[in-house]
């Protein structure tokens, strides 16, 4: 064995001394030749790029541990999916920690406060018990967005129906920390902007930025400035105060607090304005205002039936339309098979069957509209006379 001087071994280390480049960012590590070798001084892993594949590997393993590591909250004891720029992203309610919050099932109430103060949730959701757990739906897409910070209160729901296809913006009250109500994205006869009211006690007020006229099965959301009384009625528009009802037509005779965020319906057969409760969702409820419209139709024609039903003979039906040339039309002569006084008249307005002494009265000649109800040109009249012949 060769023996050599320290001043030989001096110059040997400085001709053949390995120079390793440090690791400072990712963009060093991107930029690594094959078959270099890089150091990162601050976590003490090593990375080299295989001059075979081109990728990067870690022969320590200390890379691979700091990325899991990274992921780890010590508060909640999970590892989780990611983060974003710090905020953690969570793909299953399950990662979730609800003994924290002393909650047993798991509504949407219970997933919000589960969920750190800067999160996102982005969770498949398959629930059979959907309806208990405020969801719209059993199987679907879940989204929150949640950033509390001491000086404001922001979250964000939606949630994508996998069945309809449709997508749900959900409703969250930040006055009072709770989860309120569904409501469909994009709905044509839905208004998602929210306004608030003005008075209180009996009255409240709304300002719609919108045309002045309110369509059948309009929805306004609003928050509720002052609190309201039991039987208050709400003036949109500027138009006529009008009453609260209940979704089953009753009128709503309860308190609604200052800070609440509700959802308003127009129904264009009560005259007035449907709460929904903050247990349903819009369109469930304007859904049930339809029914109820078709099964009161139902009823109507069973009842007439009924009545012709106890005379002899047999009934007769003719159908005729009459069409409005001018605005403004509220008389409208009867069919040309008519008979006032003894056969029966069906009247027929734009898919509503109107009613006798309250839609309309019956004249010696002629058929005149009430209660505000006219007739623009082009506008179309359906007639059905239900006769029966006296052999």
């Amino acid at each position: 064995m060769t023996n050599y001087s320290q001043e030989q071994l001096q110059m040997l280390s400085e001709i053949f001394r390995i120079y390793v480049k440090e690791i400072a960012t990712n963009n060093d590590k991107e930029h690594l030749g094959p078959g270099e070798i890089g150091i990162d001084y601050t976590n003490g892993s090593i990375v080299i790029r295989n001059p075979h594949t081109g990728e990067l590997f870690y022969p320590n393993s200390v890379e691979f541990g700091n990325m899991i590591s990274a992921k780890y909250d010590n508060t909640t004891g999970l590892l989780n999916a990611d983060t974003l720029n710090g905020i953690p992203l969570f793909v299953d309610i399950e990662e979730l920690n609800y003994s924290d919050s002393g909650i047993t099932h798991r509504d949407i109430d219970a997933i919000i406060e589960a969920l750190p103060d800067k999160a996102i949730l982005m969770a498949r959701v398959l629930d059979s018990m959907y309806e208990l757990h405020n969801l719209p739906a059993e199987d679907g897409i879940l989204t929150i967005y949640k950033i509390i910070d001491t000086n404001s209160t922001n979250i964000m729901i939606s949630y994508y129906d996998s069945e309809t296809c449709i997508k749900y913006d959900g409703k969250y009250n930040k006055y009072t920390h709770l989860f309120e109500s569904w409501m469909i994205t994009n709905s044509n006869i839905m208004n998602t902007e929210c306004y608030d009211t003005q008075l209180g006690g009996m009255s409240a007020v709304i300002h719609y930025t919108e045309t002045p006229e309110i369509d059948d099965m309009t929805s306004i959301t609003v928050r509720i400035t002052n609190q309201l009384s039991p039987g208050a009625k709400l003036t949109v528009n500027g138009i006529e105060a009008k009453d609260i009802y209940n979704p089953d037509g009753s009128l709503y005779m309860r308190e609604i607090p200052a800070n609440t965020v509700t959802t308003f319906i127009y129904d264009k057969e009560m005259d007035g304005w449907v709460i929904v409760p903050t247990t349903r969702s819009a369109s469930s409820v304007i859904t049930q205002l339809f029914k109820d419209r078709i099964n009161s139709v139902i009823r109507f024609v069973e009842t007439r039936f009924q009545e012709n039903a106890v005379l002899p003979g047999r009934i007769i039906t003719s159908s005729s339309v009459y069409t409005a040339s001018t605005n403004n039309v509220t008389t409208i002569p009867y069919p040309t098979d008519y008979v006032a006084g003894i056969d029966k008249l069906m009247v027929n307005y734009a898919q509503t069957l109107l009613r006798q002494d309250v839609d309309y009265t019956l004249n010696e000649n002629n058929l005149t509209l009430i209660n505000n109800i006219s007739l623009a040109a082009g506008d179309k009249i359906q007639f059905i006379v239900l006769k029966q012949p006296s052999n």
